[in-house]
């Protein structure tokens, strides 16, 4: 780790294109989705000799010297570089390795309190595990989980068979989805979505910070600017939007980041219908995956799982 450093990288075309190509890269590391977002946020590369062989990102308070927690940044932490053809599988762990162990370092010196959650393509964490091993400061490890859906399967084998990984009820409420007058138009309208959120949360006994409310409507406007977001919403047969679901997409997958049904409808098959309108509409795009962001919550966690998707381990390492 002689030879290696990390140095504060800017948020331009290089850093984005750095993303793109990168297994770990997503949304939540493109330059416009992090200047959206209301906290500091550092950048780096990590060279070895002249070489990027990373990118890191680490949301910062305000002082830079201790790393903040931002609900909207999602993944963050190491991106590795796309391996190159002529590296062989140990190869590449071997490189990844040396790269993780030497960002562990770096930000144990630099920042008193750190707070990462990794995409959950990085699988590796032996040098979090082993930073200081005998002695010293110790990452923690925080297991979490998303799930992924493969929406390539619906284009390949059609509704009927793609609805077989479905929950029972997830499978009776798009058939009456299908029943009902409820109709779909993706016309984004934040000021409506914003109260349908609140509404949601509200029947769950959660009060919203309305600081969190102005944040997200930042970042889905900033999202819409650079065409790296739908909005879908489900009308009734008055015109009003009963529920509303907002995915970010890039050149991987899409990504579900935000949904709201008003609950007085409820007993309607709104929620659903929502998120699956976004499947067909994706798969028809020709993307391959969904994540559907999270689901480590018991109250949320079960309807995502009914569109029967896999589920995918992450890490959230602090120290």
């Amino acid at each position: 780790m002689v030879n290696m450093r990390l140095d504060h990288a800017p948020l331009d075309d290089q850093w984005d294109r750095l993303v793109d190509n990168s297994p770990n890269g997503s949304i939540f590391c493109k330059s416009f989705y992090l200047r959206s977002l209301s906290t500091k946020v550092g950048t780096y590369y990590c060279f070895k000799n002249r070489e990027i062989y990373g990118l890191v990102v680490v949301p910062e308070s305000d002082c830079a010297k201790t790393s903040k927690d931002n609900e909207f940044l999602i993944y963050s932490g190491i991106l590795f570089r796309k391996p190159s053809p002529n590296q062989n599988q140990s190869q590449i762990y071997s490189e990844r390795l040396e790269v993780a162990a030497f960002v562990a370092s770096e930000l144990d010196r630099r920042y008193l309190k750190v707070i990462l959650r990794l995409h959950p393509s990085v699988d590796d964490l032996r040098a979090f595990l082993w930073h200081n091993y005998e002695c010293g400061r110790q990452y923690k490890l925080d297991l979490r989980y998303t799930t992924y859906l493969d929406i390539s399967k619906l284009r390949d084998e059609g509704e009927l068979s793609f609805q077989s990984n479905f929950s029972s009820s997830r499978r009776q409420e798009i058939r009456k989805f299908n029943r009902s007058n409820l109709t779909l138009d993706m016309t984004p309208s934040l000021d409506i979505f914003s109260s349908l959120f609140k509404k949601t949360f509200a029947r769950q006994g959660v009060d919203i910070d309305p600081r969190s409310i102005s944040e997200m409507v930042a970042i889905v406007t900033s999202l819409l600017e650079m065409g790296s977001c739908k909005v879908f919403n489900i009308y009734d047969e008055r015109e009003n939007i009963v529920s509303s679901a907002i995915f970010g997409l890039d050149s991987k997958m899409a990504y579900y980041l935000y949904g709201a049904s008003d609950p007085e409808f409820r007993s309607t098959s709104c929620g659903t219908a929502v998120i699956w309108s976004a499947i067909k509409y994706f798969s028809e795009m020709g993307l391959n995956t969904i994540d559907l962001e999270g689901v480590n919550s018991p109250r949320r966690g079960w309807f995502k799982l009914s569109f029967g998707g896999v589920l995918r381990p992450y890490f959230e390492i602090s120290l």
